[in-house]
């Protein structure tokens, strides 16, 4: 079974999905955008939550962009 979902990405925290993954997505999201472009980051509070988004903006941030954390948010 696969984590990429037509509409999403939705994993086990538990062996699926790890903040290396989030850095890779972060890289490679970046090397999609202009240099120094600016990219809004935020999350959920979920545990998993603030390993995850410190991956993915250290990505980001390695791609190149200028990245803003708004912390935790709420969600639907």
């Amino acid at each position: 079974m696969s984590i990429y979902k037509p509409c999403d990405i939705r994993g086990q925290v538990a062996g699926e999905l790890t903040p290396e993954l989030y850095r890779r997505w972060g890289q490679t999201l970046g090397s999609w955008l202009p240099g120094m472009a600016k990219f809004v980051v935020g999350g959920d509070g979920r545990d998993s939550t603030p390993a995850f988004q410190e991956a993915l903006i250290d990505g980001l941030c390695a791609a190149g962009l200028d990245v803003i954390n708004l912390g935790q948010l709420p969600t639907p």
